[in-house]
């Protein structure tokens, strides 16, 4: 693809209204996929970007907004490879993308481990998709190329004196392929390359366990590594769960953001004793470190109902959402506790209303005095809204108070940890 070889590119971000003049604000959100003949798809189509509306004001305050997109955007499928894996290839009409783009998203990782589902085919289509929309010039993907061999190149974003170069993997990509993966040769030296240049470094990976809410050590490893080597942040996704957060040196690790819009049924998170929760990492980037980390919790599973004391949030499929009161305390205190399951971390996460902040260093990054009260404030008008469309929690009828299944905490899968 000509403007998909992914050379470094500059782009001219809108100035956000709560950053900085030197500072980029970035939204990165989970896994997305719309996979043709699953369930809730009509919804999807329906519904289009408006599905997104809870997190809405975010991402409207955000420069740029990131995604993995898990789904070839195909109208022609080939055969699956092999006919063990049918039951999970999948294949989204293009007319999809437009709901993403309507919804605020411009930054798209292709790199993972549903990019060759519908084989060659589906790659030279996705790419299509991407290339001859309306809005070319308004948004990029990476991790998915063209050519049979993957390239380690980063796209690169900039505003001010604020850049951002940023890498998309997937671990379980093969060796060579239109899939760029975590195990390519210049991966490493190619984001050392990225950090003496200058700016910040990003490094998506699709890669871990699934339904797991604590990453294996030989994930932890990985992605210290990649901090190691100069990496200042490292987004994670693919387990369709949320994992714990830490600061690894002068970097940050999101080990898992979990799904953020699915239209599939799915129970295998049940089976393993996990939980859907869902997380949207809003980032101020500076010209030389990360300035803020702020989680923002969502409930992101399509058919379960949630109850929390005398609390009961329903299922909204294919609808991150946005999180407040007793349900926000639940997410983010399970996110805590993940963190510190993680051997070595001793990052701390401080609680600013509804949301948690990630401790940078001798309390950087975190909200006090003045600010923390403007920003509890303008998060209490974003959940009104919520309740106001009767989007949020209702109290639990009878039947329901005596059901306490829903109220239990996430299991921790420690057994993946050698």
């Amino acid at each position: 693809m000509s403007r998909g070889v992914l050379v470094w590119l500059a782009l001219l971000l809108l100035v956000s209204p709560v950053a900085a003049a030197d500072e980029l604000v970035m939204s990165f959100g989970g896994d997305v996929a719309y996979p043709d003949g699953r369930a809730f798809v009509k919804k999807v189509d329906a519904e289009r970007g408006a599905l997104f509306r809870s997190i809405a004001p975010i991402l409207e305050e955000s420069d740029a907004n990131f995604l993995n997109l898990e789904c070839p955007l195909s109208v022609r499928p080939e055969p699956p490879a092999t006919a063990t894996r049918a039951r999970w290839v999948y294949r989204c009409h293009p007319k999809r993308l437009g709901y993403l783009l309507d919804a605020g998203f411009n930054l798209f990782s292709l790199a993972n481990n549903h990019a060759l589902d519908q084989g060659m085919v589906g790659v030279r289509e996705t790419l299509l998709a991407f290339g001859t929309t309306e809005r070319t010039q308004r948004h990029f993907w990476l991790g998915l190329h063209a050519s049979p061999v993957s390239r380690v190149l980063p796209l690169r974003l900039a505003r001010g004196k604020a850049e951002v170069a940023i890498f998309a993997v997937a671990e379980s990509a093969p060796k060579r392929g239109p899939v760029t993966s975590l195990a390519h040769p210049d991966l490493i030296p190619a984001i050392g390359r990225a950090r003496r240049r200058g700016g910040i470094v990003v490094v998506s990976v699709h890669g871990g366990s699934e339904y797991v809410h604590l990453p294996s050590q030989a994930i932890v490893d990985r992605y210290r590594g990649l901090i190691d080597a100069g990496a200042h942040l490292v987004v994670g996704h693919h387990p369709h769960v949320i994992q714990g957060v830490e600061r690894h040196g002068d970097g940050v690790i999101l080990y898992s953001l979990g799904n953020l819009s699915f239209s599939t049924y799915g129970t295998r998170h049940r089976e393993q004793g996990a939980r859907l929760y869902g997380l949207l990492a809003r980032v101020v980037i500076g010209e030389k470190a990360l300035h803020e980390v702020e989680l923002v919790p969502l409930w992101v599973d399509d058919t379960a109902a949630w109850r929390v004391g005398d609390q009961v949030l329903d299922p909204r499929p294919a609808e991150p959402q946005l999180l407040g009161g007793v349900f926000a305390e639940r997410v983010l205190g399970e996110l805590d506790r993940f963190s510190h399951a993680i051997p070595g971390v001793t990052s701390r996460l401080v609680r600013v209303g509804s949301r948690s902040f990630l401790d940078l260093g001798d309390g950087r990054g975190i909200p006090t005095g003045a600010q923390a009260k403007r920003r509890i404030a303008a998060q209490k008008r974003v959940y009104e809204a919520v309740v106001k469309r009767g989007e949020g929690p209702r109290p639990a009828r009878e039947e329901e108070r005596f059901d306490t299944q829903d109220d239990r905490p996430a299991i921790l899968r420690d057994r993946y940890i050698p």
